[in-house]
């Protein structure tokens, strides 16, 4: 996995920086409510940040 992020920064494609941007903070906003949260709620997180219906993921 570091090998595909040192090849992503050797690139330096500018729209896929941003996009790994991106995930880097969808996914330490998803450890931080994982982390101080139970899993019930962080469902519930997930379906409001990333848009999804949670009648699709329950």
């Amino acid at each position: 996995m570091y090998t595909v992020l040192l090849n992503i920064l050797k690139s330096s494609d500018v729209l896929t920086m941003s996009l790994l941007m991106v995930v880097v903070d969808i996914l330490s906003s998803i450890a931080a409510e994982v982390s101080k949260n139970n899993r019930g709620s962080t469902v519930c997180f997930l379906s409001s940040s990333i848009h999804i219906p949670s009648s699709l993921i329950l």
